[in-house]
Order: C-alpha cells, then structure tokens, then sequence
C-alpha cells in the first residue's frame, strides 16, 4: 500500500500520554518525500523550534534517522507516529554515528516516547542519552547500541525513564554521576557489558519495579557517597553478582527479588552504610550477602535461601546490625564469619543450611543475641581459631552435628 501524508488525527496518541495544551503547535518529520511531512530530520525540526521559541510537539514517522547531536529545547516533544513503536515493523530509529550523545538535555520538561535511540559512533564515544540538568522524560523508549554508556545522568539532572529497555552498550546501561537524582521505574536493563546501573558521586533517585539481568558486571553498584533508593527490582544472571556498594554508599533496598546470580547476591565493601530490608537472596551461585572491609549497614527481615555458599557472609573489620532476618537451606553454612568481622545478629532464624549455622572464624567478635539456629546437616555453631564472640539467649535444635563445638584456640 503507497504510504499516506501524516494527518493531524494520527498527532499526539503516542502509547503514552503527553502534554495536550492548546498552546502546543505539532509538526511532522519524515524521511519519506511522499509523505509531505513538515521536516525531513528531526535536527532540523528543532531547529526550527529553536528559532520561533514555540512550545512543539514533533511526531516522527518510521524509519532511521541519522542525526547530529539532538540537543532538546524545553518543553519539546518528540514522540513516534502511531503504529511506530520500538516493537513494530517500521520503527522510528534515532542513531548517530560520531563522537557525540544522540541526545543531550539539560533543561526541563522535554518529553521523548516510543523511540529506539541508537548510538553506532566509535569506541568509547558519548553515551546515547546525556542528561546533564532538568527533568527530561523518556518514556517506552529502547536504547541501545552504545559505544559507552547507555544513558549519562550527571550534574543536577533529574529525568524520568519510564517503561523503557536499556541493552546491549559497551559499557554501564545507566550511569548517575555527580548530585543527579533519577526516576527509572519499570525498565528492563540488559546484557550490557559495564554494570546495568552504576550509581557513583553524591547521587541519589529512586529506582523502582525494574528488571536488570544478564550485565557483565554486577546488577546494580553504587560508589561514592550514593543515596538511592532501589525498590521492588528484579536483579537476577549477573556476571559479577546482584548489587555491589562500595566506598561510602548509604543506599537503601527494600523488597528487591535477587536470584541466580553468579557471584554474592549483595556485596558491601569499603565504608557503605545501606539500609537492606524486606529483600528476597536467593539462588545463588556464590554467597548470599557479603559485608567486608570497614562496611557496616543495617538488615532487616530479609530472607536469604538456597545460595551455594554462606547465606551470611562477613569478613575484615566489617560491623553490620543482622536483625530477624531468615537464613534457609543454603547449601554452604548460614552465617559465618572470619577475620575481624564485629556486629550484631539478633532474632534471625538459621535453618537447614548444608555446613554450619553459625561459623566463626579467625579473630571474629560479634554479638549472637536471641537467635534460632536449627535443623542443619553440619554443627549448630561452630567456634574455630581465634574467634571470641558473645552467644546469648538462642536456641540452638536439632541440628545433625553437635549444637556448639569450640575447636582450637577460640
């Protein structure tokens, strides 16, 4: 069938809503001379935008544009004609092939939906996606093929990335650097070569119901001094383990699914301090959650199960608060504990593990307070080397192995 002109009644019913004031004038882009389109390129639209300062939506027919650097104006709209969704067979693809973002914003209330952004430029080059300030959102967009990173939250910026699919970059899916603090809510976020989200800086944001998988680094890391909240995520396959917080990280995760990945399910190290409650760890191929280094944080009824090395893992001078959380059927011991490690496990329920309940080793001093330790196949609590902690107040049943053995100079 002859393609037809874009006609007014096709604008503004992108999936998603946007903005239907009576002030915003439309135009139409289109690489296709039949169509009798207002632009044949998008840079060339908001050029025009640019010029008569008017508040724009621009809706784009299919097809695969080669752009310069998109730098949005405020309020501009860009949105996919009907029926050219990511998915379809006639797609609006936004690519570029030199050394610069396909898009870059720094001011508010731009809106981009149902587009598949594609950066092809040489290694090492700018990210698809750079936000440097204001509120831009990108809604049911696929981004994808980057060089580096997928999308770049820096400086104040403070974006929106709604239902969206991140994959395939060289580097991180998303990264937020500096003060940014972003919204990202329902994303997939996948086999990426860097990490599916790297927090670092003093950002913060909030990252909710989102599946991030099959990343060649960790799920998700978090550095510097981040503040982010992560939030019903499903961080599951990743090469290098779930969530990793380094340096002095506060984060805090709240009823995250954390399964199969390949190494520790949550890993805090340096001087991180995150709040971790109401998370399921389950799965996986290493431990479930490991805190060394000087790394403290707080765990709260977590439950933690089935992981092939110990559930509880801590180790150097590390002093985290373990509170009423489960520890089931791992297929290593439950907690166990080396080195220096201080802190203070109370009121958690330690069953059916594989080696010991509670392991202690090295020069370990925590407190055990109120705890149940039960039904393993190895030794309730198990005292080895140097270790001098405090046990008070547990109950310690049916274990297959004695309840407290103490060996060799602890």
């Amino acid at each position: 069938m002859e393609d037809q002109p874009m006609s007014d009644t096709a604008l503004g019913t992108a999936t998603s809503p946007v903005n239907m004031e009576q002030d915003v004038k439309t135009v139409t882009v289109s690489n296709k001379p039949e169509t009798n389109a207002d632009f044949s390129s998008i840079s060339a639209a908001l050029a025009s935008i640019r010029e008569k300062k008017e508040k724009t939506r621009i809706v784009v027919d299919g097809g695969t544009y080669d752009e310069e650097a998109l730098e949005l104006e405020e309020g501009v709209q860009i949105v996919a004609a009907p029926g050219c969704t990511p998915s379809s067979e006639n797609p609006v693809i936004v690519a570029a092939r030199a050394d610069h973002p396909v898009i870059f914003s720094d001011l508010n209330d731009a809106y981009l939906c149902n587009l598949k952004i594609d950066h092809r430029g040489p290694f090492g080059s700018m990210a698809c996606v750079v936000v440097e300030s204001g509120n831009l959102t990108i809604d049911s967009c696929v981004i994808t093929g980057s060089v580096s990173v997928g999308v770049l939250v820096c400086g104040t910026g403070a974006p929106s990335l709604i239902n969206c699919e991140i994959l395939q970059c060289c580097g991180d899916g998303i990264k937020v650097a500096d003060s940014a603090t972003p919204t990202v809510e329902g994303c997939s976020i996948h086999d990426n070569d860097g990490f599916g989200i790297f927090c670092t800086g003093l950002s913060g944001g909030k990252y909710l119901k989102n599946e991030v998988f099959a990343n060649s680094n960790a799920g998700v890391a978090a550095r510097g001094s981040c503040v982010g909240v992560f939030e019903e995520n499903k961080v599951y396959n990743g090469k290098q383990g779930g969530f990793w917080l380094e340096e002095e990280a506060k984060c805090q995760l709240i009823a995250n699914d954390i399964y199969q990945n390949q190494k520790s399910g949550i890993q805090v190290g340096g001087h991180a301090d995150p709040l971790v409650v109401r998370n399921i760890v389950r799965d996986g191929l290493k431990g479930g959650i490991v805190v060394h280094d000087h790394a403290t944080g707080q765990f709260l009824n977590n439950e933690i199960m089935r992981n092939t090395m110990a559930g509880v893992g801590g180790t150097d001078f590390a002093c985290p608060l373990f509170h009423s959380n489960i520890v089931k059927d791992g297929r290593g011991g439950g907690i166990v504990l080396h080195e220096n490690c201080r802190g203070i496990f109370e009121k958690n329920q330690v069953i059916g593990n594989t080696h010991a309940g509670i392991g202690l080793k090295g020069n370990s001093n925590a407190l055990f307070d109120g705890n149940y330790v039960s039904d393993g196949t190895g030794y309730g609590v198990w005292v080895q080397e140097r270790a001098v902690s405090t046990l008070q107040n547990n109950v310690i049943e049916r274990n297959m192995r004695a309840g407290v053995v103490v060996t060799d100079n602890a």
